[in-house]
C-alpha cells in the first residue's frame, strides 16, 4: 500500500479550512483570509505589544508580506498603528473594537469545532496525534532552515 502522507495532509488541511471558512459565513465574519484572522489572533492573544518584526517571525512571512497584511486589516478597521514610546521608528499593533470582537466570535467558534473533533478520540489517542503533529512541524521547520 502507497502511503500519500502530503496528500492526505492537505486533504485534511483544505476540509478544516473549509469548516472554519463556513462557521465565519454562518456568523457574517468572512472578510478576512484564514491567516489574517491568524495573525488579529495572535496580537489579541499576546500581552506584550506586537509590532510588524513579531508578526513576520511567528508566521515565517517576508517584510512585504508582513506590511500589506497590516495595512490590508488597518484598512478594513480590525487594527491600527500606535508610535511606540522607547522607539519613534517603531509602531506597536493595537487592534480595534471591530477586530478584538471578530477574534471572539472566531475563538469562540473554533473551540466549539475543537471540542467536536477532539471529542472522537481518547486521551491517549489525541495525545499521540498531537505529538506526531509537533514532529512533523519539526521536520518541516528543519527542511526550511536547510533550504534557506
Amino acid at each position: 500500500m502507497q502511503k500519500l502522507l502530503c496528500r492526505k495532509i492537505n486533504k485534511v488541511s483544505t476540509k478544516v479550512k473549509r469548516e472554519i471558512t463556513n462557521l465565519k459565513k454562518l456568523h457574517d465574519i468572512d472578510e478576512l483570509s484564514g491567516e489574517n484572522g491568524r495573525v488579529l489572533g495572535f496580537i489579541y492573544h499576546n500581552k506584550e505589544k506586537i509590532y510588524q518584526k513579531d508578526i513576520e517571525k511567528e508566521f515565517g512571512i517576508t517584510r512585504s508580506t508582513a506590511s500589506n497584511t497590516i495595512s490590508l486589516l488597518e484598512k478594513k478597521g480590525f487594527l491600527k498603528r500606535n508610535n511606540s514610546e522607547e522607539d519613534q521608528r517603531l509602531k506597536s499593533l493595537v487592534l480595534t473594537e471591530k477586530g478584538i470582537n471578530h477574534v471572539k466570535i472566531v475563538s469562540y467558534e473554533l473551540s466549539k469545532f475543537d471540542k467536536e473533533i477532539e471529542d472522537n478520540f481518547t486521551d491517549d489517542e489525541l495525545n499521540q496525534f498531537i505529538s506526531y503533529l509537533e514532529k512533523l512541524e519539526k521536520i518541516l521547520d528543519e527542511r526550511k532552515k536547510n533550504n534557506d
